[in-house]
């Protein structure tokens, strides 16, 4: 079982330390609730049964309440099964990566189901409580939100707009927050623009953080560029300092994204890179600046691309970031050349990163070489190649794979090396040669060879 928690219920001042949600009755005694929060649940349950009058209202308020906490619960772990770095494998058809989709529909599924449940719960306490109730605001929003998870749009909209009517309190600018993400969804960009305008100014740097950065993306879809990195560079500054608190904040890494977006879709190089290293500082201006790599990758402009790399080499990067950016460069050297299939440049620079960077002393010891590379090759995979990308980017990794077995017949991640090396045949489709590097591994005992070799044979089959 997992942490326990402990409810106590004062049914004229309700306090609960599983939940925020502060419904209160008067004169009904105490009701004490503790354990996990499905044990509280049945608790609670078992009570409403018996509960008449105002205590019943009550009593559906701290359901409702610890449905939606159960169901928020849920929702974060289905979040975390695809988070999990024992998830992030190189390949849907690998079994670690389907044990993980399957924890996270489970873990989805459920969470659905205690977002409907919480809906019930709390429409049954809107329904039965009085108009001047002191939580019909939190109700309203944990209801809208509940509806919102089930993509009922309509009556979600319906609790946030109750909220933000109230004209204050705790819920309001976290209910423009949800109304400017449903308006948003519905392509209703002027509306959204208001709702999250207003959310912008919310105490809570969360909320505010994650509405200023949709002004930005929101901005960018109406093409207006300077606006939108205002916009993100103000939210990359706010997630900046919430993490400086130690708060896990998303929206820095997603605001981050989307000025790289913009970036690449509009600016010259050099404005580009100025802009990310004046906004972006410490080591976080490495990943914003292979963001911006990546995404002019995306958009094939590969000599911005390169150059982004380049100067990402000048900022004295550790030695993995460093044969992670000269592999890219080795890449882009062959897209830039995919219409004369130029693969011996893509050789002698794949031969640079794994020589000559030693040599020159770019990477302090050749031993960890070995390593580095087995690395950027997993790395690569794990993030998944698509579109005109993949397969000239296969291609190199089959070619650096196949220069480690060179360059380490003896070395200790040999047998990683060819684990990946069949792994990235099979993704090219050439099943006869990965069969040959990868039966006579298995044979030999190699578990790990063993393991893609029958997910192969299972995909094949």
């Amino acid at each position: 079982m997992g942490r326990r928690l402990v409810a106590v219920i004062v049914l004229s001042s309700l306090m609960m330390a599983c939940t925020s949600f502060g419904i209160g009755g008067k004169g009904e005694g105490e009701l004490y609730l503790e354990g996990t929060l499905e044990e509280q649940i049945e608790a609670a349950s078992e009570r409403l049964g018996e509960a008449e009058g105002q205590h019943r209202v009550e009593l559906l308020g701290v359901l409702g309440g610890l449905h939606y906490e159960l169901a928020l619960k849920k929702d974060r772990k289905a979040r975390e099964a695809l988070g999990d770095p024992e998830c992030a494998e190189f390949h849907s058809y690998q079994f670690r990566n389907r044990e993980c989709g399957q924890r996270h529909l489970e873990a989805r599924q459920k969470s659905l189901e205690y977002f409907a449940k919480a809906a019930r719960m709390l429409d049954e306490f809107l329904s039965s409580a009085a108009s001047e109730h002191s939580d019909r605001q939190e109700a309203h929003f944990r209801r809208g939100r509940a509806l919102w998870a089930g993509r009922d749009q309509r009556a979600a909209i319906e609790d946030f707009e109750a909220v933000v009517e109230s004209g204050g309190g705790q819920y309001y600018h976290a209910a423009h927050r949800e109304l400017g993400m449903v308006r948003f969804y519905e392509q209703d960009l002027e509306r959204a623009r208001r709702h999250f305008r207003e959310a912008a100014r919310s105490a809570d740097v969360e909320i505010a953080a994650h509405s200023t950065m949709m002004r930005g993306v929101i901005a960018l879809h109406g093409g207006a560029v300077d606006e939108a990195l205002v916009y993100l560079g103000s939210a990359i500054d706010m997630g900046r300092q919430a993490r400086g608190r130690g708060a896990v904040d998303p929206v820095f890494t997603e605001a981050l994204t989307q000025a790289a977006r913009g970036l690449a879709g509009s600016k010259p190089t050099d404005e580009a890179i100025r802009w990310m290293e004046e906004h972006v500082q410490g080591e976080e201006r490495l990943k914003g600046l292979e963001l911006l790599a990546h995404k002019y990758v995306s958009a094939m402009k590969y000599g911005d691309a390169r150059e982004v790399f380049e100067r990402l080499l000048t900022l004295e990067p550790g030695p993995e970031d460093e044969l992670h950016y000269l592999v890219n460069l080795a890449w882009i050297q062959r897209l830039q050349h995919a219409e004369e299939r130029d693969e011996l440049a893509l050789e002698e620079l794949l031969d640079y990163v794994g020589t000559s960077a030693v040599r020159g002393g770019k990477i302090e010891a050749r031993e960890q070489t070995d390593e580095l590379i087995i690395k950027v090759a997993e790395k690569a995979l794990e993030d998944g190649l698509s579109g005109v990308e993949k397969k000239p980017r296969l291609r190199g990794l089959e070619i650096l794979l196949r220069r480690h077995r060179q360059w380490y017949p003896d070395g200790d991640t040999q047998n990683d090396a060819i684990r990946l090396l069949g792994t990235v045949l099979v993704e090219l489709g050439e099943y006869d040669e990965a069969r040959q590097v990868l039966e006579p591994h298995c044979g030999r005992g190699h578990r790990s060879s063993c393991e893609v070799l029958e997910r192969f044979l299972d995909l094949d089959g």
